[in-house]
């Protein structure tokens, strides 16, 4: 089931990016990115933030270790990007 967060009105459908986890270095958290896309509205364009975790998860499961709250700062701080992925 798709995770969908309502922002200021605005539906979002929120992804975890199986390709993108990282574990820069003699950093011990592992990173995943995530993408927020519009739905049902092209109001504004997609957004991508990266994630802190404390350990190396699936992409299935980086979005089972946050809440709404958590996931709705991130798409605060996150980078518009282009176009929505088809």
């Amino acid at each position: 089931m798709p995770r969908i967060l309502d922002i200021d009105g605005f539906e979002w459908e929120v992804k975890a990016l199986p390709d993108t986890a990282r574990h820069p270095g003699a950093d011990p958290w592992h990173y995943a990115k995530i993408r927020f896309e519009p739905r049902d509205h092209d109001e504004y364009p997609p957004r991508e933030a990266w994630l802190k975790l404390e350990s190396d998860v699936p992409a299935r499961d980086v979005l089972d270790q946050y809440n709404d709250d958590y996931l709705t700062e991130a798409f605060m701080v996150a980078e518009e990007v282009g176009e929505t992925e088809a």
